[in-house]
């Protein structure tokens, strides 16, 4: 059966394949968003969890809020 994801479980879905380490442009590809969308969820990720593990190849610099 298939079974649409919502647009939170997507974006989940998502970050964890990138921080398993799926390349972030095919993980767009396949969620049909662009690199950037991924890389904007990636960093929210980060910002929301202390310690967060996020490849450093894959993410533009960024400032987490404190």
């Amino acid at each position: 059966m298939l079974v649409e994801l919502g647009l939170v479980e997507q974006r989940y879905k998502a970050v964890c394949e990138v921080l398993d380490g799926a390349n972030v442009t095919e993980v767009a590809r396949t969620n049909g968003v662009a690199r950037q969308t991924v890389r904007t969820w990636l960093r929210r990720c980060a910002s929301l969890v202390k310690g967060a593990n996020i490849p450093s190849n894959d993410l533009p610099p960024f400032d987490v809020p404190t």
